[in-house]
């Protein structure tokens, strides 16, 4: 299943649902000032993580700021796609698409 998440239009974000979670994709920025997870106009997921994009250290921090966010354990949030990529397809297990209005 395919939703809208965000804005209406051709720049609209995506994510998909399965029975046990959603899969979003999120751009990552390695080495910012900040960690935060946001959404920019278009409504597209954007993680910036203090880590720097070394030896998975920014997908540590991407994995651990994803579970803080949608207050799931660690081990309910995956990396599917993208391990060596800015931009990754996650899946969060236990946050279904009716529930996403809840975290912004």
């Amino acid at each position: 299943m395919c939703f809208s998440a965000g804005a209406v239009g051709p720049a609209e974000q995506r994510f998909h649902a399965n029975l046990s979670g959603m899969i979003l994709q999120v751009s990552v920025k390695p080495g910012s000032r900040v960690e935060n997870l946001d959404r920019d106009l278009s409504g597209k997921w954007i993680a910036r993580v203090l880590a720097p994009a070394a030896e998975g250290r920014a997908n540590e921090s991407l994995i651990a700021l994803l579970a803080k966010h949608f207050d799931v354990p660690k081990r309910q949030v995956r990396i599917k796609t993208g391990h060596v990529s800015r931009v990754k397809l996650v899946e969060i297990e236990g946050v279904l698409p009716d529930q996403l209005r809840l975290f912004e």
